[in-house]
């Protein structure tokens, strides 16, 4: 059987990108309109919502999107939103495809539900789609790449998925989510950052820009480089003059200077990890260590990590 290709012309039709009120529905969805919305648990039709959807569901009836892309969903941004719906309601649709068993999976409004059930609604409006796997998957993987709060590393992972699961092109994708090209081919370099990295940026401890510029580094500098610019808290730019320094030894002063430079950028601190006082000297590309209460044990740690990260203590070498 033939690979699809592209993205399902079905899909704008559910997620358009070019109608403010489903961009709506892809974010908070909720509106201020009158108190009475806040009755919409009870199956009321809110005043100032428009038409009444097609009909409530239990939030005990519904589930999460099982093709959903996203990791992790803010706790704070879930409060807010219940706060929100505690005041005036969940004012737009849920959208949700049947299960066998005669509940509903989520297709998009999974915040919403969660927030809901914070806020106490023991019901929230849904709208019905038909949708096989393949279109649950690519609109799960669409609307959270056009949500604001995504993580870089999900949307990367999700464009990633687009391409191949449907055989996406990056002039396709950048097209169906108003992007340029580049900034596919961007957000897609993110996934060659090493896994420790990956979670750094993650969880917000990096940035994206900080990520893009540690991908000019050699693979095995990135996690060591990423560590250092955490402990100093350097910004992008500084990222960046760091890493092109890195990139080009030869412009660095010699002796002590490389050396004190190398030993800061260790993803360890000699003298927290190992309880020990620390000098150091350097001269044409040597190092010397002055360790004072070391046990035989912490000698050989040391050199393995000496060992581990040469290259950054003789970067070019």
């Amino acid at each position: 059987m033939p690979r699809p290709s592209g993205l399902g012309r079905g899909l704008a039709s559910l997620i358009p990108t070019d109608q403010a009120a489903d961009q709506e529905d892809l974010k908070d969805a909720v509106t201020p309109k009158s108190p009475r919305a806040s009755k919409s648990s009870k199956g009321e039709t809110p005043e100032g919502a428009g038409a009444a959807p097609s009909q409530f569901a239990p939030c005990s009836s519904l589930e999460p999107n099982p093709f959903q892309p996203r990791r992790v969903i803010s706790e704070s941004s879930i409060e807010e939103l219940a706060a929100s719906i505690r005041v005036h309601g969940v004012l737009q649709p849920l959208l949700v495809r049947r299960r066998g068993d005669g509940g509903y999976q989520i297709v998009a409004g999974e915040r919403r539900w969660r927030a809901a059930m914070r806020a106490g609604l023991t019901e929230v409006p849904i709208r019905v789609v038909e949708m096989d796997d393949r279109a649950m998957r690519e609109a799960a993987l669409v609307e959270n790449l056009q949500r604001e709060d995504l993580s870089p590393l999900d949307v990367a992972e999700s464009i990633n998925e687009l391409i191949q699961q449907f055989s996406a092109t990056h002039e396709a994708i950048a097209e169906r989510l108003g992007w340029s090209r580049s900034a596919v081919t961007n957000k897609l370099r993110l996934l060659q950052l090493p896994d420790s990295v990956k979670a750094l940026v993650s969880s917000g401890a990096l940035s994206e820009g900080h990520a893009r510029a540690l991908l000019r580094l050699p693979q095995e500098q990135m996690e060591p480089v990423a560590r250092l610019v955490l402990q100093r808290g350097l910004s992008v730019r500084q990222t960046e003059e760091l890493v092109r320094k890195m990139e080009s030894p030869d412009r660095e002063d010699e002796g002590a200077q490389r050396a004190k430079r190398a030993i800061n950028h260790y993803p360890y601190s000699f003298a927290d990890e190992f309880g020990v006082e620390i000098g150091m000297s350097g001269a044409q590309d040597s190092l010397t260590l002055h360790l004072r209460n070391l046990t035989k044990s912490q000698a050989h740690k040391i050199l393995a990590l000496v060992d581990q990260h040469r290259n950054i203590i003789f970067p070019g070498k």
